[in-house]
């Protein structure tokens, strides 16, 4: 399972981060884009994470848990993203 295309890229407009955001895999499978815990020291910064993918009667969940930053917003410590 590949990342969906598009995902970790940066946006010209500010994704909504209260509501899941509909994503397509490579592959055509779906799923959404929740954003865990939005940081509040770094505006537009996401700091954990969950994606799901549907195809057909596979369903897995890709979670980010929440990462570490700095004072300048650098990440400084990121937990593995799991898979289930």
């Amino acid at each position: 399972m590949r990342a969906p295309s598009g995902l970790f890229l940066r946006r010209a407009m500010p994704m909504r981060r209260s509501l899941p955001q509909a994503i397509v895999w490579p592959d055509g499978g779906t799923g959404t884009f929740t954003t865990d815990t939005a940081s509040t020291a770094f505006p537009g910064a996401i700091d954990a994470w969950h994606a799901t993918y549907v195809n057909g009667n596979v369903t897995h969940t890709v979670t980010q848990p929440a990462v570490t930053r700095d004072s300048n917003g650098a990440v400084t410590a990121q937990p593995a993203i799991t898979i289930t």
